[in-house]
């Protein structure tokens, strides 16, 4: 094991801007090079938001394995086990019955979106890696974009 010091992560330092700008809108663009901790620091800072209300947050990965490992990177930074506070679902594998930080695969999202339009228990949805497009991202983007 090693020691990862939060701080030298690029995004580390705009994550307060992130939080003031997302607290008078309600949607952002976050463009940083791969490796600089999106993926991981977003979500976790989101979860201190006033905002959030005790709902959830949700993180779109494409693919199961992108899903379990996301999931278990940002439990490793906030020293959680997965399925505490930060949890995952795919089609095979579920780990997030009780989970505030939830990593979705997008195709298992888009059937939750279809069957519950208004998520009114969400409330903040991340697209990571929007740029692998898929049909799925692209609908889920379109249905989100519409609340």
């Amino acid at each position: 094991m090693f020691n990862l010091d939060l701080n030298s992560l690029l995004i580390q330092s705009i994550l307060p801007e992130l939080y003031d700008h997302l607290l008078d809108h309600s949607n952002c663009i976050l463009v940083a090079p791969p490796r600089s901790g999106k993926t991981s620091m977003v979500p976790l800072t989101l979860l201190s938001s006033a905002w959030r209300e005790k709902r959830e947050i949700i993180l779109l990965e494409s693919h199961h394995i992108a899903t379990r490992s996301a999931a278990n990177r940002i439990a490793f930074l906030s020293n959680e086990k997965t399925g505490q506070v930060i949890g995952y679902r795919t089609r095979l594998e579920k780990n997030s019955s009780q989970t505030i930080i939830k990593v979705v695969t997008q195709g298992l999202f888009l059937r939750f979106l279809l069957n519950n339009p208004f998520l009114d228990q969400i409330a903040a949805i991340i697209f990571d890696e929007i740029h692998e497009r898929f049909i799925e991202t692209d609908l889920c983007l379109a249905l989100c974009h519409n609340l």
